[in-house]
């Protein structure tokens, strides 16, 4: 839904302009942290009265999200042969498309 997407995009956001720029130490505790925050969407069922509020979590996480976006890129671009595929090279790439 709308609300997943959002999120996804505000997880890679955060990718982008701060997990990228962390030595790995802090990388694995921003992601920790991310992943463990209850990121919850209200959604007025009927009227605006506090009862007809409902809470739903998302079913995706900052981790998930950045993965599932990296995999992505790595299975629509062709690696010469010889270069690895590795996590570096994921995240370079990465920023490189997505920034320019």
């Amino acid at each position: 839904n709308n609300w997943q997407l959002s999120m996804r995009a505000l997880f890679v956001s955060l990718a982008l302009v701060y997990y990228f720029r962390l030595n790995a130490k802090y990388r694995k505790e921003y992601a920790i942290r991310l992943d463990a925050q209850p990121f919850l969407v209200t959604q007025v069922t009927e009227g605006c009265d506090k009862s007809s509020h409902r809470f739903e979590g998302i079913s995706v996480t900052f981790t998930k999200a950045l993965k599932d976006e990296l995999d992505w890129l790595m299975e629509n671009i062709d690696l010469p042969v010889g270069v690895a595929d590795t996590q570096a090279l994921r995240e370079n790439l990465y920023a490189i498309i997505v920034c320019c």
